[in-house]
């Protein structure tokens, strides 16, 4: 498994001076190890091409993106998994999230209804924590990137 670190100064060999100077956000997506790493393959494979958060939440963490952003995202062990670079985000209501947002997303959660399955049982336990309950006015944050780079396993 490849660090971080080691990861990103190889990145920047390829990527040159710019992406150096503006330098990196670490995230991890999934809350267990089976799903950072299916996460990571879709991502890897081309299949999902961005994801959805709730603002609070990166905002919590310290990793609210924007266009042009590099994120390594992380393995669930805190190696490196990848390298994407942010290419658009956009917040929206939870019950707004319909089809043109979710052709990012794998092929599992692409259908409405199956992505808010899929992200109820996902927040709603996260939301619970902070004294919150998910509403369908809950901001989302759509976050569309592009895939740089994968790192050595």
């Amino acid at each position: 498994m490849e660090s971080v670190e080691a990861f990103w100064t190889r990145c920047c060999e390829t990527l040159g001076s710019e992406a150096s100077a503006r330098g990196y956000t670490e995230r991890q997506i999934g809350n267990t190890p089976a799903l950072v790493d299916q996460i990571l393959e879709l991502i890897i494979s081309g299949e999902k091409r961005g994801t959805f958060s709730l603002p609070e939440k990166l905002a919590r963490d310290g990793t609210t993106p924007a266009a042009g952003d590099y994120v390594i995202l992380t393995r669930y062990d805190g190696s490196a998994g990848c390298l994407v670079q942010v290419e658009a985000c956009a917040t929206m209501a939870f019950d707004e999230v319909g089809p043109g947002e979710l052709e990012i997303e794998g092929p599992g959660a692409r259908d409405p209804a199956v992505w808010r399955d899929i992200h109820e049982r996902y927040w709603t336990p996260m939301l619970a924590a902070w004294g919150k309950s998910l509403t369908i006015s809950e901001p989302v944050l759509v976050q569309r990137f592009r895939l740089l780079a994968v790192a050595r396993r």
